[in-house]
């Protein structure tokens, strides 16, 4: 997992969770190397006999991201962006609770 070379380990876990969930499966999972390069950079493979290959990339958030429309928009359109361009692709995202709605 290469967010762990950042010392994001909250994000290391949660992609580690993920991946071994999905291997639950029926289906093939392999983890990609990561690129570096748009469309290219996602974080494993899932294999689904009737679809094929299908791109899956994991977000996580920390926990001391203030709640903003406009940051769960930007997280999302930067994980799709790591997807390859029309193909479908699944999007894990977690985040923390805090940042599931604007503070009461």
């Amino acid at each position: 997992m290469t967010c762990t070379r950042t010392a994001e380990v909250a994000s290391a876990i949660f992609e580690a969770d993920v991946l071994q969930t999905l291997m639950r499966m029926p289906a093939g999972v392999a983890r990609v190397t990561e690129s570096g390069i748009k469309g290219q950079d996602f974080d494993g493979l899932l294999h689904v006999a009737e679809m094929g290959h299908i791109p899956i990339e994991v977000k996580y958030k920390q926990d001391d991201t203030p709640y903003s429309t406009n940051t769960i928009r930007s997280t999302i359109k930067g994980a799709v962006k790591q997807l390859p361009k029309g193909q479908v692709g699944w999007l894990f995202p977690a985040h923390p609770h805090g940042l599931g709605g604007p503070p009461a």
